[in-house]
């Protein structure tokens, strides 16, 4: 109701063109990017602000996207998933208040930039459904800006129920070729679901020919599966907890695996938006 607020519709639905299309419409020195499905703290932008002012090293700032107030238990487990190594490697740190720290990359649900700095990187990316916030992170990072990860800049992101937070993985998976391209050689470590997938495949093709592979394989998936019951004791709160994670830890490293195998065999497309939204 503000009425400083302008209300755009773009003409693209990749989250890249739209960021965009909305800063072709302003005029203002900084940028501060949030998504439709989150809400910022009371001072988040004053905050950001004050720490962009106080270094001019700094290219972005950013922090925190914590529980969305009213979640339900699914979405609260989704949230809870994020923590884990296993889903998040090593941004566990986004989904929680702690201590500032600079950072490879942030969020663009959450993202304070001036608008110099977007020119001179030439904005986000269009030509990938989702990670246009990791290709513009490293070009910030290229250009000798530091990216920091303010503990006060806090945004609530609201997460998905379990089958919406599975489609969310699988879109980020099928995205992973089209930002390694981009991003090369950084972002390598986003090919390890992919490996791994592939992996458990060969060793059951390999079954039909080398008795083995199948020992191999079982010995493989019981590791893995125990890492998963371990973080699930690492990041859960109570026996029921812990045991109500399994299947979010498992799914948000697995399924990211199946949905790059999807993009290699037969590439990504616009339809992969679809899927991304958070509608549920």
């Amino acid at each position: 109701d503000d009425p400083r607020t302008v209300q755009l519709v773009a003409p693209s639905p990749i989250l890249g063109a739209k960021r965009n299309y909305g800063v072709a419409q302003s005029e203002t020195p900084y940028l501060a990017f949030i998504d439709s499905d989150a809400l910022p703290d009371e001072r988040w932008l004053d905050h950001a602000l004050a720490q962009l002012a106080a270094d001019p090293d700094i290219g972005i700032v950013g922090g925190p996207n914590i529980l969305y107030p009213g979640s339900t238990r699914q979405e609260y487990l989704s949230w809870l998933a994020c923590q884990s190594y296993l889903v998040a490697g090593g941004n566990v740190h986004g989904k929680v208040r702690c201590s500032s720290r600079w950072v490879s990359s942030l969020p663009s649900c959450n993202m304070i930039v001036s608008k110099a700095l977007y020119d001179a990187v030439g904005g986000f990316s269009t030509d990938v459904i989702t990670g246009e916030d990791i290709e513009f992170s490293i070009k910030v990072l290229g250009i000798g800006k530091k990216i920091l990860f303010s503990e006060d800049v806090v945004v609530f992101h609201k997460t998905r129920s379990f089958k919406g937070y599975c489609l969310q993985r699988y879109v980020w998976g099928k995205s992973t070729f089209d930002v390694l391209k981009l991003t090369y050689p950084h972002y390598l470590t986003s090919v390890l679901p992919f490996l791994f997938v592939v992996g458990l495949l060969s060793l059951a093709a390999l079954g039909a020919f080398w008795p083995l592979a199948w020992q191999l394989l079982a010995a493989v998936v019981a590791l893995y599966l125990g890492a998963v019951v371990w973080e699930c004791l690492r990041v859960g709160k109570g026996f029921g907890e812990k045991l109500a994670l399994f299947r979010y830890v498992l799914a948000g490293n697995f399924v990211p695996g199946i949905g790059a195998v999807v993009a290699f065999l037969v590439g990504d497309s616009i339809r992969s938006y679809t899927y991304y939204r958070n509608d549920d």
